[in-house]
């Protein structure tokens, strides 16, 4: 049984510019939750390199003045 066409829903000049303002809203607070979320993990990565090379020097044995000479001497 045939159930007919639908209607075309006609926007206006004036609804398609709000449609593509709200997309554009609502992009931007996906990017800033997406950096957010990027700067959080960066942040996590930094501070495990910082851990193993705090662990890595402590397993050395050496003294901070000598790991301070080594760094300065490798210059």
């Amino acid at each position: 049984m045939p159930r007919g066409r639908k209607k075309k829903v006609v926007l206006t000049l004036d609804q398609k510019i709000e449609a593509v303002k709200n997309e554009i809203a609502a992009l931007a607070k996906q990017l800033k939750e997406k950096k957010a979320e990027f700067k959080a993990l960066a942040d996590e990565k930094a501070n495990e390199k910082r851990t193993e090379f705090i662990a890595a020097v402590e397993a050395s044995g050496k003294s901070y003045d000598d790991i301070l000479a080594m760094l300065k001497k490798a210059k």
